[in-house]
């Protein structure tokens, strides 16, 4: 009983704190994994740079970030312009 009521409290304070970076649509977004383009048939390590919900750049892993960028290493891959249409609505609460 103990462990529950403390399980609850601490997924209870979990969910009530701040994310340590927020996303606004202003804010520069910079994913990292294994990008897949339309145009080759290979697939490259590279970084997707979205500004303004727009598509901006994809470039090297290493290249120059900007300082008010957030940036996601996603460990898979990343279709750009992709637009997913399966989703589960009650997951995305």
């Amino acid at each position: 009983m103990t462990k529950s009521i403390l399980l609850a409290l601490a997924t209870l304070l979990l969910a009530l704190a701040p994310a340590s970076a927020q996303w606004t649509p202003d804010t520069t977004l910079v994913l990292k994994g294994r990008v897949v383009s339309m145009h080759s048939k290979r697939i490259y390590r590279k970084a997707v740079v979205v500004r303004g919900g727009k598509i901006v750049a994809i470039q090297r892993t290493t290249a120059p970030v900007p300082a008010d960028a957030i940036v996601i290493e996603t460990e898979g891959y990343i279709y750009p312009g992709l637009i997913n249409l399966y989703s589960h609505p009650l997951y995305n609460f």
